[in-house]
């Protein structure tokens, strides 16, 4: 197994275990009609805004897991962790970057959207292009040369990241369940979950531009960022 697949696969597992779990919290929370205070400030459940309850709902989750502390699910829990960091440092190093990058990469892919660079044809981005691939930065989305290499860069880690990443469950281990249930590495484990988070977010903003050449959706990454604020600034 070459080393992205091994990503992949490592990735697919947790978040198939993370699924499950937030399946069986979510089933408990139903018995007790978790979503009544929404649908009576708003009158129906197809009212309620998705910001307001999802955030109930993830709230709800923290709580159900504070009051049912479970020795084996933080085993779990713990042992997700340590996959998920076996598998960034695997991913960090194939893409030859660290977390520090991040910022760097992500912003070149939200300069493309917030100057609508998209092109006018459809682009077919493959890492393995070389050479070629400057020549499209360059011409097709009119890049300075002397920014070529970090837009090109930027380019292929988010082919690769909309290999790897599946759905947002490393998100839910890192931000919710584990600061959660292991109180003392909450900074930890939130550190860990803004660099997700980016992550994430340079996936989609690729697929958004090569796929969609359209804005990603933003709202639903800032309901990310302000969520891990109030977990940071919480006492659980």
């Amino acid at each position: 197994m070459d080393q992205l697949s091994e990503v992949e696969y490592l990735v697919k597992k947790i978040n198939s275990h993370i699924l499950d779990i937030f399946d069986k919290v979510k089933k408990e929370l139903d018995k007790r009609d978790w979503l009544k205070p929404l649908i009576d400030k708003y009158g129906a459940e197809g009212n309620i805004p998705w910001k307001e309850r999802r955030e109930l709902l993830f709230r709800e989750v923290i709580r159900e897991i504070r009051n049912n502390e479970s020795s084996v699910l933080k085993e779990a829990l713990l042992n997700m962790f340590a996959q998920w960091i076996y598998a960034k440092r695997l991913l960090f190093g194939f893409l030859k970057i660290s977390d520090s990058d991040l910022d760097v990469y992500l912003g070149a892919l939200k300069r493309l959207h917030e100057r609508r660079m998209y092109p006018d044809s459809f682009v077919i981005w493959n890492p393995t292009h070389g050479s070629f691939k400057k020549d499209v930065i360059i011409k097709l989305l009119n890049i300075n040369e002397k920014d070529v290499e970090v837009f090109v860069k930027a380019m292929d880690i988010g082919f690769y990241l909309s290999r790897v990443l599946g759905n947002i469950s490393p998100l839910v281990l890192l931000v919710i369940l584990l600061p959660t249930i292991d109180k003392k590495n909450k900074f930890l484990y939130l550190k860990e979950g803004e660099a997700a988070l980016k992550l994430f977010m340079i996936k989609d903003y690729w697929y958004s531009f090569v796929e969609k050449r359209a804005l990603p959706d933003i709202e639903h990454w800032e309901f990310w960022r302000s969520f891990i604020a109030n977990v940071r600034e919480e006492e659980f």
